[in-house]
């Protein structure tokens, strides 16, 4: 996979090259794969910055990633603010300094995607708060990994997701992966895609999504959330729904097919995970296949613990 790779595409009126990718997690893994040591790192880091910096280079993709917590001082470096103004997507792992976010937050104003990793292992979350409070063309936010550490870390949440109701008007697309602590996703009214994979803590908080609706959702996953909720959004989000991917606890499990196959009529793909062995299921999936006739591709996962009870000539009898 080439990290520089230029847009032939791509040129300005003075014939100024626009890279697509900057991959500052490639200095991380040049610095340890060499074994550097501790006290030289800083210094590498802003001479090898120094040759990839400069006013003929803009990016529209930053990646960055810091594992020994030492800042890249982004803001020192000249030509840093020309080459990083025109960032559209920007890709973030935990343990990135939060002071390079704010950095950051200070020139780039048009990202359109952003993507954070591992958010349990961040300690601070204030540099990715004006990172996103600054952004004006923001369209598509992914918190990705597994947030079970900071389950019980409310104002941690909350004050992201305080953040991100600024962009409601132009978030089409959302992926977090904890539970809401808020009422975050009832702003989201222009939701595309909508995409949780919680905790499954703080039950309670999920009774104030009752009433959400999203009327122009096309993807609904769901993974460890409450089937209740799993229903509502089914329920709400009936005549532009194509895809489903559910993974759940399986209480309510006919509910939630009976309200599928009755009210998403335009469905086109659905993965199942089933947790339990529920066998019943299998005539409520009939009735899916019959009543969603768009539907052209179907995924079926079976947990570990049930798959030697599960019936499976029953269900390829169904499906033939």
């Amino acid at each position: 996979m080439p990290i520089l790779w230029r847009d032939p595409y791509q040129y300005s009126m003075n014939n100024i090259s626009k890279y697509k990718l900057f991959y500052l997690r490639l200095i991380e893994e040049i610095i340890s794969f060499n074994h550097i040591k501790y006290t030289n790192v800083l210094n590498l880091k802003n001479k090898l910055l120094k040759l990839i910096i400069n006013k003929n280079i803009v990016f529209i993709h930053l990646s960055i990633s810091i594992s020994r917590n030492i800042s890249y001082q982004l803001q020192h470096i000249p030509g840093t603010e020309y080459c990083l103004s025109e960032l559209e997507s920007f890709h973030c792992y935990a343990g990135v300094n939060q002071n390079d976010l704010e950095a950051l937050a200070s020139i780039c104003k048009s990202i359109k995607k952003f993507t954070f990793d591992n958010m349990h292992y961040c300690s601070d979350n204030s540099g990715i708060i004006k990172l996103i409070e600054v952004q004006q063309k923001l369209n598509n936010v992914n918190f990705i990994g597994d947030s079970y550490n900071r389950k019980d870390d409310k104002s941690f949440y909350k004050s992201i997701e305080k953040s991100l109701i600024k962009h409601v008007d132009t978030v089409q697309y959302l992926k977090i992966s904890w539970t809401p602590v808020t009422r975050v996703l009832s702003f989201f009214v222009n939701l595309i895609s909508l995409d949780i994979d919680s905790s499954y803590s703080n039950m309670a908080y999920w009774s104030n999504f009752e009433n959400v609706t999203f009327s122009v959702l096309k993807i609904l996953k769901v993974r460890r959330v409450p089937s209740n909720f799993l229903t509502t959004l089914s329920k709400s989000t009936t005549e532009n729904l194509s895809e489903i991917c559910m993974h759940y606890d399986g209480i309510d499990s006919k509910i939630i097919f009976k309200t599928i196959y009755q009210k998403c009529l335009n469905l086109k793909y659905l993965q199942l995970s089933f947790v339990e062995n529920n066998n019943l299921l299998i005539p409520e999936l009939e009735n899916l296949l019959i009543y969603c006739k768009l539907l052209n591709r179907l995924t079926i996962e079976v947990m570990n613990d049930t798959f030697d009870t599960f019936n499976w000539d029953k269900l390829f009898m169904m499906l033939a």
